[in-house]
This record gives structure tokens, C-alpha cells and sequence, in this order.
């Protein structure tokens, strides 16, 4: 990528987000597509310059939690993009980021556990899989399974429920399952407002379906 649009993503990321007398919805929405920004279109960029272009992202979805905190949808995206700090950090550092993720995750449960038809759930699940086990962290993949398990029992024909268990099964070299959850996934229609996060998984479900 070109250090010039390098630069322009950059100055995109760690610039303001839209106010906070946004609505509840276009809060979301907004740090949603910067998250998808930094995770998906902005592979090229140096590791220091995302790390603090995930750090701001970070402290704008807090300030937006802050204004609606019974909102679970914007908790679920708080955990959502300190997952995906954490695992840009790596580490240490990037295990203590991944114990912030697994609390909002927690809390977002708790607010509501059907928020985004289950979610909160899909996410935990994923977390409790790519993070290191005891004594290093938290992670647990029979943890992991039950949380997956129970996103899907919440939106059985959903994307990402589809899509993380089918990810975690494949890891697990369960590969005949893996491929009937992934090739789900892919017949899962977009979610409202969520079009662009899905065609970039909806690529990575591809990806993985390529290697049976």
C-alpha cells in the first residue's frame, strides 16, 4: 500500500469519531466502520500506528458506552475491538487487553443476552478460543464451545454464529463439521447495517472453505 494512503486511512482512524449527541444507532454505526477500517483495509499499516489508531477507537467506544450504558450492542462492539487490539498487541500487554474484551462481553450478556440475536455469546466464545490457556490467560476451548454452542442455539441460521463455530471446529480439526457450519455461514444473509463487516468474513469463509 502506498505510505500516502497509508496516511490518509491513518488521519481517517485517529480522527473524531461523530459526536456524541449522535443517536445510539449512528454511534454504532460509525465506530463500526472505522473498527472494519482498521481490521480489514488497513493490513499495510505499521503495528505502532494501529495500535494507537485502535487505541482511540477504543476510548471513543467507551465514551459511547458512557452515554448509553445499557446499550448491549455497543458493549458487544467495545469487546469487539478490544479483541482486535489485543490480538494486533500480542504479549502480554495484548493477554491484559484480552481480559478487558472478555468483562465487556461479560457485561454485555448481562445487559441483555439477546442482543444481536446472540452476539455477545458468538464473540465470548471466540475470545475464550484464541486466547492463551491457564497460567497464561484465560482461554479454554471446552469454554469456548459451550458459548459458540449457545450463540447458535440463539441464531442457528445467523453469519457469525455460523461462522466462529465453524472457524473454532475447523481449529479443532473437526473438518467435517467445519465445513457444514461454514458453508451455512455462507448462505446466511447479511445483517442490517452490517453489510461491509460481512463481505470481508464472507471472504475469510472462502478462504477457509479453500483449504478442504
Amino acid at each position: 500500500m502506498h505510505r500516502l494512503i497509508i496516511t490518509s486511512l491513518l488521519s481517517l482512524l485517529l480522527s473524531p469519531a461523530i459526536s456524541l449527541a449522535a443517536s445510539q444507532e449512528q454511534l454504532l454505526q460509525e465506530l463500526q466502520n472505522r473498527w472494519v477500517i482498521l481490521s480489514y483495509q488497513s493490513t499495510d499499516m505499521e503495528k505502532k500506528e494501529k495500535l494507537a489508531a485502535f487505541e482511540v477507537l477504543s476510548k471513543e467506544t467507551e465514551q459511547a458506552v458512557a452515554q448509553y450504558p445499557t446499550s448491549a450492542g455497543l458493549l458487544i462492539l467495545k469487546g469487539t475491538i478490544l479483541t482486535s487490539w489485543a490480538d494486533a498487541q500480542g504479549g502480554t500487554d495484548g493477554w491484559a487487553l484480552a481480559e478487558r474484551a472478555k468483562a465487556t462481553l461479560e457485561q454485555s450478556i448481562s445487559t441483555n443476552p439477546k442482543a444481536l440475536e446472540g452476539l455477545g455469546y458468538a464473540s465470548l466464545g471466540r475470545l475464550y478460543h484464541q486466547t492463551p490457556s491457564w497460567p497464561l490467560s484465560f482461554g479454554s476451548d471446552k469454554k469456548a464451545e459451550a458459548l459458540l454452542k449457545q450463540a447458535l442455539s440463539m441464531n442457528p441460521d445467523g453469519f457469525e454464529s455460523n461462522y466462529f463455530y465453524g472457524y473454532f471446529l475447523m481449529e479443532e480439526k473437526r473438518y467435517g463439521e467445519a465445513r457444514t457450519m461454514l458453508e451455512k455461514a455462507l448462505k446466511a444473509p447479511s445483517r442490517p447495517g452490517q453489510t461491509k463487516v460481512d463481505d470481508f468474513r464472507r471472504d475469510e469463509v472462502r478462504k477457509l472453505l479453500a483449504k478442504f
